[in-house]
């Protein structure tokens, strides 16, 4: 049935056009690649960042390593073994969820956490300076910066990946606070100015990938799966700080928590005092950059079902 065939999938283009109108996903992809300076042909996260980060390396006076050879393994780039390790690694953690219905729940959201990752411990190839093996009690290097998985990166000199993704979020926080605010909301100019800042918030989120996948030039497993071992190690340690001042966290989730409140405290005010703590705990554990990880409240719910991981 050839006619059935054909009508079956101009139905399908039809819906995509919709969904394309109305989402602006084209429009949006246009966006990073026009910022990226990459071929429209480049769809990947990598095919995308790559030139642009050259650009801002080249800019910045710095190097960044050649391309591993397809079909080789990608190394690191002192010639040594740190880069050979292959395989799966750790992603984002959950908890298991207290199932049921649940009243006046507040949701916390970590801002950007890998990004934010990336800044507080200045994770990059070039600011890599080995792992180490550490007793629980051991004080941190003074002139490094720790991974609690023993991943160490320089104390001074600031990496190129770091740099990029600052320059990322700057661009995005110049268009939103203050271009947006130029022009008259829903305009068609407006429109233009988020879908580039949302291009730059895409952009910022991707350099965690393109350190795990094995072949573009940034490649380091050591780095990746250092991003997502602290993004677990900062989700269980905020979990038991709500629980030593009795708080009720019920379910997590890569970087978001939801918890019952003791009390009337303020949900900001919790927020806030979590930011305090970790900066102190991270600066003394860890030797880590200040001012960068920031938990916020997101939303509160009057009722809230938690029925499984992933389904609430």
């Amino acid at each position: 049935k050839p006619n059935v065939l054909k009508e079956y999938n101009l139905q399908d283009v039809r819906l995509l056009k919709k969904l394309d109108d109305k989402l602006q996903v084209t429009k949006q992809k246009l966006i990073e690649h026009w910022i990226c300076g990459a071929r429209l042909n480049d769809y990947t996260s990598h095919g995308k960042i790559d030139p642009f980060a050259l650009r801002a390396a080249r800019r910045m006076g710095a190097r960044l390593p050649s391309k591993p050879e397809k079909d080789k393994d990608p190394v690191d780039r002192r010639n040594d073994d740190r880069g050979k390790l292959k395989g799966d690694y750790a992603g984002g953690y959950v908890f298991d969820p207290e199932k049921g219905l649940h009243k006046n729940i507040h949701a916390f959201d970590f801002q950007s956490l890998y990004p934010s990752i990336i800044k507080t411990f200045n994770v990059s190839p070039d600011s890599y300076t080995g792992t180490v093996r550490m007793n629980k009690d051991d004080d941190p290097p003074i002139d490094y910066i720790m991974m609690p998985t023993g991943a160490t990166f320089s104390a001074n000199e600031l990496g190129v990946i770091p740099k990029i993704i600052q320059s990322l979020l700057d661009n995005r926080d110049q268009i939103r606070n203050i271009e947006m605010k130029k022009v008259e909301k829903d305009s068609k100019e407006y429109m233009n100015l988020h879908y580039r800042q949302y291009a730059f918030k895409v952009l910022a989120n991707s350099m965690y990938g393109i350190m795990g996948a094995s072949f573009p030039r940034y490649y380091m497993r050591e780095l990746a799966e250092g991003i997502t071992l602290t993004g677990q190690h900062l989700l269980k340690t905020c979990w038991k700080w709500l629980e030593k001042y009795e708080h009720h966290p019920l379910y997590g989730d890569t970087d978001s928590l939801f918890v019952r409140l003791k009390g009337k405290v303020k949900p900001e005010d919790v927020a806030k005092q979590i930011d305090e703590f970790l900066q102190k705990y991270l600066k003394e554990k860890f030797n880590a950059r200040e001012g960068h990880l920031h938990l916020k409240h997101e939303a509160t719910y009057e009722r809230f079902i938690l029925v499984a991981k992933k389904k609430y």
